[in-house]
């Protein structure tokens, strides 16, 4: 078995108790968050890896500064395709309230979202092409690590087996990409 890349998942923020949708909200990594992001630290420093993807958004950047400690050199300037899904007049909004919004637009994946864009656009257009490229980068030397958005993790399921057996990751896991 041979691992090809890494998603981490950013911590914990100071959105993530507000029962909100968050998409592209720049929200910041909270004390958990960054409790998060040094366990990701110590994971890492057991496992060789090259280079640190990410988003522009201020939790990603933070827990890859933090991932990377001395090796600060081996993050790569920010991809904005790497946001995560833009989910348009639902970012900010009450879960509770507009859960069968959400579900409506997860449900039907070529609907735009009113100032976002479709599941698609953004897994189709924007991700997965990405994504296959960090696989690329890996199965060429040292895996890379990508921090990603729980969108980004659900995009790559559904680019490497599909709807079924959809996979969550909660903030600072990390899901590992390997060729057995």
């Amino acid at each position: 078995m041979r691992t090809l890349a890494w998603i981490a998942r950013h911590g914990s923020t100071t959105d993530s108790d507000k029962g909100i949708f968050r998409g592209q909200r720049d929200s910041a990594l909270d004390k958990k968050g960054f409790t998060d992001a040094h366990q990701l630290h110590d994971f890492f420093e057991e496992h060789p890896w090259k280079s640190i993807f990410t988003s522009p958004l201020t939790r990603s950047i933070q827990t890859a500064i933090v991932i990377a400690g001395e090796k600060d050199d081996e993050i790569m300037p920010t991809i904005p395709e790497l946001k995560p899904w833009n989910i348009g007049y639902l970012t900010g909004k009450p879960k509770k309230e507009y859960s069968d919004d959400m579900q409506y637009f997860i449900d039907n994946p070529g609907e735009v979202i009113q100032d976002g864009e479709s599941r698609d656009q953004f897994e189709h257009n924007r991700v997965h092409p990405l994504l296959i490229e960090l696989i690329e980068v890996g199965l060429k030397g040292e895996p890379p690590i990508l921090i990603g958005h729980s969108s980004i993790i659900h995009a790559l399921n559904h680019l490497l087996i599909g709807e079924a057996g959809d996979i969550a990751v909660k903030p600072g896991g990390v899901v590992e990409i390997f060729e057995d």
